[in-house]
């Protein structure tokens, strides 16, 4: 018996005593084709015999039952009269037409698992004959595929394995990468690639390519030797099904001449001896051939480990070359990118002389602009405002806030244009700013409604002029000076100096001491002793003597209105009249009326009224109610 070649140390790591070059490779996978070829064909051959031999031992297995079927007929058929001799000859010759029916099933079985590895061996040895073509046509520079065009990796892609990902197009103005050719762009006369840059970037592609073909090549590599093992195992099998077959052919040889001797013994005819003698020469035939066979699929076996060994040793040398290829492209596309980086002293010096002059001229005109722009509002705005109401001090003061607010609010948006316009010239790529910018406002506009609601009512407060820069006004539980306001809110200084910030959104109603003219309302109080014509006459010529005055008459409009009696209270009656005064004046008038009222009753002797409290004691009686 023939012993199977050992296997390789399939559990130790895989490595070569040396490496080999991809000529002696690619003569070693053309060798092996050929040698493939040829097994192939005698599989294929071998495969036309099996089957044939299959058909056959089926036949035979066939007749055997037929003829063991009627063996036992004829023992079933024996009387009691029939000699014992007979009938235990009988079932002898059952026993072992029994025991020769089961070595022929086992035959068959064998036979047709030989037919399945063999089937299974053609197809692997063809897949393997497939892909060693392929290493030899990517060796030989001959592919057998269409080979596809070269992508250059995206301007956020990713690299192959081993080389860093980084992006195309980084330097401002420089195209990203596309697949797609495309002729270089001009713009007014200069080219924005030069011609290193452009054959660094294209060294950069082929050295990436043959970086990815080298990953091939180790995909390839690990194919070609799973279906090598994979052939492997089938041979083995093959080797253990023939080896079974040997066993099963010389216990069928065993029962032949073991028959044979019992014929030979009983008598038998020249007929019956001659045909059992031509089963017993073909039976020593075919154990011959799978004698034959054995120690050819041995050997065969052996070749594949030889085969498994050699391809471990391409290992070394596709590992290396891949790395190779890797190291190469990163370098190429270091260098690519570093003649592409805007830190490249001919890159800052071209980016000077092309785009710095245009950014400096974009920076300029916005300023420009940004003058005009301020000169135009506030004369629009002037234009607007001075046709309303109110004096001209008032409309001067309304012109001012709108004209205000309005720079601010086109100083943000000029500037903003400005600076776009001046990032964009000097390369960087607006389009994404401006998408992420929309999309930022439009997650903005959901989730900020009261902003945008206090700009609109700002506006709205500016345009209706309802209340201005140092007007006093109160809004809700809050009176004080506007300090500042804007679009989007408002400023008050009470007198305490506490600063208020009310946002014009919450603004419901808004009371204005100061809208287009003020009026000081006087309330006086005097002792039921004087007389009320006179206390009113003394008032009034006050009042008139206060609006000739020339310190204090160009702050009011207008004549005194006397209003008369207002109130006859329990100790003193209160007389009412009122100045009206301009806009934000009336709080002097009154501080300063107040002080006058009370000298000239003071230089007349009319006594205002004072509270007093009377306390009874005793058995007094209170004889007058009011005192003065």
């Amino acid at each position: 018996e023939q012993v199977e070649t050992p296997p390789p140390d399939e559990a130790a790591p895989e490595k070569a005593g040396k490496e080999i070059s991809d000529a002696e490779l690619l003569v070693e996978l053309q060798g092996t084709i050929r040698s493939d070829k040829a097994r192939l064909a005698e599989l294929k051959a071998d495969l036309k015999k099996q089957e044939k031999a299959f058909e056959g031992t089926n036949q035979y297995l066939k007749k055997a039952k037929k003829r063991l079927e009627k063996k036992r007929e004829e023992l079933q058929a024996l009387d009691a009269e029939t000699p014992a001799a007979r009938r235990d000859a009988l079932k002898a010759e059952i026993k072992t037409l029994e025991k020769d029916l089961a070595l022929l099933k086992e035959r068959t079985d064998l036979i047709y698992q030989s037919v399945k590895t063999t089937k299974e061996q053609i197809e692997t040895l063809t897949e393997k004959i497939g892909k060693n073509s392929q290493a030899v046509a990517r060796l030989s520079g001959k592919e057998t595929q269409p080979k596809k065009a070269p992508t250059p990796p995206k301007a956020t892609g990713t690299a192959p394995a081993g080389i860093p990902a980084v992006p195309l197009g980084a330097v401002p103005g420089m195209p990203s990468a596309s697949p797609e050719k495309q002729e270089p762009f001009v713009e007014e006369g200069v080219s924005l690639e030069t011609p290193e840059q452009i054959e660094a970037r294209k060294q950069a592609e082929k050295k990436e390519e043959e970086a990815r073909e080298a990953a091939n090549a180790i995909v390839e590599y690990v194919d070609r030797k799973a279906v090598l093992q994979e052939q492997i195992a089938l041979a083995k099998q093959s080797l253990k099904t023939a080896k079974q077959s040997l066993k099963n052919l010389e216990g069928l040889l065993a029962t032949r001449d073991k028959l044979m001797d019992e014929k030979i013994a009983a008598g038998a005819g020249k007929a019956e001896l001659g045909k059992l003698q031509k089963e017993i020469k073909y039976l020593q035939g075919e154990i011959k051939k799978l004698h034959t066979e054995i120690d050819q699929r041995n050997d065969h076996l052996g070749d594949l480990y030889d085969q498994l060994e050699r391809i471990r040793e391409e290992q070394i040398h596709i590992m290396r070359e891949a790395e190779r290829k890797r190291a190469e492209a990163g370098k190429a596309r270091k260098r690519s990118l570093w003649l592409e980086s805007p830190l490249y002293p001919k890159n800052i010096a071209r980016w000077f002389v092309t785009r710095a002059p245009r950014m400096l001229a974009i920076l300029v005109a916005t300023f420009l602009i940004l003058l005009v722009v301020r000169f135009v509002l506030k004369k629009v705005s002037k234009a607007i405002i001075m046709s309303g109401f109110g004096d001209t001090e008032q409309r001067e003061k309304r012109a001012t806030t709108l004209g205000s607010t309005l720079t601010s609010a086109a100083t943000g948006i000029i500037l903003i244009a400005g600076l776009l316009l001046a990032f964009e010239e000097a390369g960087v790529d607006i389009k994404a700013v401006l998408g992420g910018a929309a999309v930022l406002g439009l997650a903005v506009a959901f989730g900020a409604q009261n902003l945008m609601r206090d700009y609109f009512n700002g506006f709205m407060i500016l345009m209706e002029g309802q209340f201005e820069l140092n007007d006093i006004i109160t809004i809700g539980d809050i009176t004080g000076r506007v300090e500042r306001m804007s679009m989007r809110m408002t400023l008050l200084r009470d007198l305490e100096g506490r600063a208020h910030f009310v946002p014009n959104g919450q603004i419901k109603q808004v009371t204005n001491f100061t809208h287009a003219w003020s009026q000081a309302l006087f309330s006086i109080s005097v002792s039921y002793r004087e007389n009320v014509d006179e206390v009113m006459q003394v008032l009034m010529d006050v009042a008139g003597e206060f609006c000739r005055d020339p310190e204090f008459g160009p702050y009011t409009t207008g004549e005194p209105q006397m209003l008369g009696v207002d109130d006859l209270g329990d100790a003193a009656f209160r007389v009412k009249f009122f100045i009206r005064t301009k806009a934000g004046k009336m709080p002097p008038v009154r501080r300063e009326m107040l002080r006058r009222i009370k000298n000239k009753f003071d230089e007349r002797g009319i006594r205002i009224a004072m509270p007093h409290r009377v306390i009874l004691q005793g058995g007094d009686t209170f004889e007058r109610s009011q005192e003065s």
